[in-house]
C-alpha cells in the first residue's frame, strides 16, 4: 500500500534554506547594486551580455509581441522556428510545446527563472496565469538543458521575464471576435526606485469553433487569470515575491479518446513563490515556491465520470556565484518533492482522501522527491567565451542510481558581427504520472519507466550586422529510453498504451534570418520596419510500426517555414506572417459507424495571418484576421483546428 503526505523532513529542509540564506545576507555588506531581474538565463546560469554568451538564446521582446497577432504565450511560441506548437484548444486552453522533435513533456517551463512545469502531465504546463501584457521578454533556449534547470529540460527551457519597470502604469484591454469570444484584461504597477508591486486580471470566453455530433458545443472555453509580483531594494539585498492563480474550463472534444467527441476538462492552478539575491561580491540567490494543480476530467460531459487529481510541487534551492580573475563561477542546491492524489493515477492509499466539494475519493498516488547539485563555469576572454558545468542528480525513491549530467558551450567571434558557436551536452527528463499511472480501459502506463537521456552535439553561427541578423544551426541528438503513447490502428481498438525507445537519434537544422529595410534607405523603405525568415529541417531515425498511431515522439514537424513582415506608417503598423508546417507520421480518424479506425497522414498546411493597429500614446485600436485562407488542418489526430476567424480589440495605457 502506498502512503501520501509531507515528512516533517521534508518541511525542515525548506525553512533551513531558508533560514540559512537570511543568515548569510546578515553578513553581507554593501558595495555592487544587483538588481534581481538581471540573474534570468542567458545560455549560462550566470548574467553575462548576450554578445558574451556561449550560447544561441533567442530572446522575444515586449516590443515584438506587441506586432503580432497572438493572445497567448502558445501562440507566441508559433513563430519560433525551432517549437512545435500542437494546439488542441483555442486560447491556449490546451497545447503541448515541444522544442526540436522532442515530446511535450520534454521542455522546462521558468517564471522568472522559477521551474513552473506540471509533472502530472506536460497539456498542463501552459496552464499559466500571466497574460501576455504582463510579460517583458521571453527568452527561449534550444537543445539539452539539465546542467542549468534540470527536470523536464531534456530539449530546452522557455523562460517567461515579467514587467519590473521602475515607472508606474495602468493598462486595460477589450476585444470581441469570431465565435462569440471575448477577451477582458487590466494592469496596474506601482514603482519607485526602492520597490514596485504590479497587479494583473484577465476573463477570456468563448463558445468554440465546433459542435460535436449532438450539436453541442465542444470546443468552448471560460478562463479566468490573476498575476501578482511585488519587490524590494534594499541596500545589501532584493527580495521579490510573485503569486498566480488560473481557472480553465473547456470542451476537450476527443482530445483523449475517439470513442467520445463531448469531453470536458477543468484545471485550477495556484503558484507563489519568494525569492532574494545579495549585492556584494559573493551573491547568493534563495527561492522558495509551490504549485497545487487541481484538474477535472470528465469523458462524457454531464455524465457521473469524472476523474479529479490534484498536483502539488514544492520546491526550494538557493544558488551563488563569484567573479574572479578566471571568469565566474556558480553553484545551486536544489531539492523539489512532486506528489500527486488521483481517483486514477499512481499506486492505492492506504486512506482514501475526500475530493473537495464532491462524493468522489482520492483513492492513488505518486509521491517522488528530486535533490540537485549543480556547478558552472564561464571564462571570457577577449572574443573566446565558454561556459562549462554538471548537474548531479537523485531522483529518491527511482530505480535509477544518482547521475551526472555534464556539458560545455564555446564561442569565439571571427570577426566584428560574426560569431561561431559549438556545444555538447546532456540532459534527462523524469517521466510524467500520466506516462507512470494512467490506467483504464483505453490507456496502459508503465510504473517502472526510466528517466529520458539526451545527448546533443551543436554547431551554429550568428551574423549581428547594421540591418541584418543571421543564424544557422545544425545538431545531432542521441536520445536513450525516450518515451512515446502508441496505438496499434489495425485492431480497431482505442487502447493506447505506453512505450519507451532504447535509442533514437535526431539530426536537425535551423536557419533564422530577419532584414531592418528602414536601415537601408529610410527614405524609400522607412515604413518597412522587418523581415524575418526562418526554416527548420528534422529527420529521426526511426519511424512507427506499420498501422501504429504514434502520438507524440515520433509524430513530427519534418519541415517548418515561417515568413513575418512589419510594417509602419506613421500612427499605423502592420504585421503579416506566413508560417507552413510539415508534419510527419500519421494518425487514426475514428469511424463510429464502423467502430473502426482510417489511418490518415498528417498533410501540410501553411496559415496567413494579419494584424492591424492604431496607435497614440495611450490608445490602441487593433483587427487582427487569423487562417486567412480558412485552411482546414489537424495539429493533434482528427481534432479540427479553427478556421478563419478575427478579434477587434482596443488597449488603454497611462504612464507616469
Amino acid at each position: 500500500m502506498y502512503k501520501l503526505k509531507l515528512s516533517k523532513i521534508k518541511f525542515l529542509v525548506f525553512v533551513s534554506f531558508f533560514l540559512f540564506s537570511l543568515n548569510s545576507y546578515g553578513q553581507q555588506k554593501d558595495s555592487l547594486e544587483y538588481r534581481l531581474d538581471e540573474l534570468t538565463f542567458s545560455g549560462t546560469r550566470l548574467p553575462i551580455r548576450d554578445s558574451k554568451s556561449a550560447r544561441i538564446v533567442k530572446i522575444i521582446n515586449a516590443s515584438d509581441i506587441a506586432k503580432l497577432p497572438v493572445k497567448t504565450l502558445n501562440d507566441l511560441l508559433k513563430y519560433s522556428v525551432g517549437v512545435d506548437v500542437r494546439q488542441r484548444g483555442a486560447m491556449g486552453s490546451q497545447t503541448d510545446v515541444s522544442i526540436r522533435g522532442g515530446r511535450y513533456s520534454a521542455v522546462a517551463i521558468l517564471l522568472n527563472g522559477i521551474n513552473i512545469t506540471d509533472p502530472h502531465t506536460g497539456h498542463n504546463s501552459f496552464s499559466l496565469a500571466v497574460n501576455l501584457d504582463d510579460i517583458e521578454r521571453v527568452e527561449l533556449i534550444e537543445g539539452p538543458a539539465s546542467r542549468l534547470y534540470g527536470v523536464s529540460s531534456l530539449l530546452g527551457a522557455v523562460n517567461i521575464i515579467t514587467k519590473k519597470n521602475k515607472s508606474s502604469e495602468l493598462s486595460s484591454s477589450l476585444e470581441y471576435g469570431s465565435f462569440a469570444s471575448s477577451y477582458l484584461s487590466s494592469r496596474l504597477q506601482l514603482a519607485n526606485n526602492n520597490s514596485f508591486i504590479s497587479v494583473s486580471a484577465s476573463m477570456a470566453g468563448s463558445d468554440g469553433y465546433s459542435k460535436n455530433a449532438k450539436g453541442w458545443n465542444n470546443a468552448d472555453y471560460k478562463i479566468y487569470q490573476f498575476y501578482s509580483q511585488a519587490a524590494k531594494n534594499f541596500s545589501w539585498i532584493d527580495v521579490y515575491a510573485q503569486f498566480a492563480y488560473s481557472s480553465k474550463a473547456f470542451g476537450a472534444n476527443t482530445f483523449y479518446g475517439a470513442s467520445s467527441d463531448d469531453q470536458f476538462e477543468k484545471t485550477d492552478k495556484i503558484f507563489a513563490s519568494v525569492s532574494s539575491v545579495s549585492k556584494d561580491f559573493f551573491h547568493i540567490n534563495p527561492n522558495i515556491y509551490i504549485i497545487n494543480t487541481k484538474d477535472r476530467f470528465d469523458y462524457l460531459r454531464r455524465s457521473k465520470y469524472i476523474n479529479y487529481h490534484s498536483t502539488t510541487v514544492l520546491g526550494a534551492n538557493i544558488s551563488s556565484w563569484i567573479k574572479t580573475f578566471l571568469g565566474k563561477s556558480s553553484a545551486k542546491l536544489e531539492f523539489r518533492s512532486e506528489s500527486i492524489l488521483s481517483t486514477k493515477i499512481g499506486y492505492p492509499l492506504d486512506a482514501p482522501i475526500p475530493v473537495m466539494n464532491t462524493d468522489s475519493l482520492y483513492s492513488k498516488g505518486i509521491s517522488r522527491d528530486n535533490i540537485a547539485f549543480y556547478l558552472e563555469h564561464s571564462f571570457v576572454h577577449k572574443d573566446f567565451s565558454m561556459s562549462a558545468g554538471l548537474s548531479a542528480i537523485n531522483n529518491i525513491g527511482s530505480k535509477e542510481a544518482f547521475r551526472i549530467y555534464p556539458g560545455i558551450n564555446m564561442s569565439y567571434k571571427i570577426y566584428s558581427a560574426l560569431r561561431l558557436y559549438a556545444s555538447v551536452n546532456t540532459s534527462y527528463s523524469s517521466p510524467n504520472f500520466v506516462d507512470l499511472g494512467y490506467n483504464d480501459t483505453e490507456h496502459k502506463a508503465n510504473l517502472n519507466l526510466k528517466n529520458e537521456k539526451m545527448l546533443s552535439y551543436d554547431l551554429a553561427f550568428k551574423y549581428e550586422g547594421a540591418g541584418l541578423y543571421l543564424s544557422a544551426t545544425t545538431f545531432v541528438q542521441q536520445g536513450r529510453d525516450l518515451i512515446d503513447w502508441q496505438r496499434d490502428l489495425s485492431r480497431n481498438e482505442m487502447f493506447a498504451k505506453v512505450r519507451q525507445y532504447d535509442k533514437l537519434s535526431t539530426i536537425g537544422v535551423e536557419f533564422n534570418s530577419k532584414i531592418y529595410p528602414y536601415k537601408y534607405s529610410s527614405r524609400f523603405l522607412g515604413w518597412w520596419k522587418s523581415l524575418n525568415v526562418s526554416y527548420m529541417y528534422l529527420y529521426k531515425d526511426k519511424a512507427p510500426d506499420a498501422n501504429m498511431e504514434s502520438m507524440y515522439l515520433l509524430t513530427y514537424l519534418r519541415h517548418k517555414f515561417i515568413v513575418e513582415s512589419n510594417f509602419a506608417y506613421r500612427n499605423f503598423d502592420l504585421s503579416i506572417s506566413y508560417n507552413l508546417k510539415a508534419r510527419q507520421s500519421s494518425y487514426g480518424e475514428y469511424e463510429k459507424a464502423e467502430k473502426s479506425f482510417v489511418i490518415k497522414e498528417y498533410k501540410p498546411y501553411s496559415l496567413l495571418n494579419l494584424r492591424l493597429s492604431w496607435k497614440n500614446a495611450q490608445y490602441t485600436i487593433y483587427t487582427e484576421f487569423l487562417n486567412m485562407t480558412n485552411t482546414r488542418y489537424f495539429d493533434y489526430g482528427d481534432i479540427p483546428q479553427p478556421p478563419f476567424n478575427f478579434r477587434l480589440g482596443l488597449k488603454y495605457n497611462l504612464s507616469k
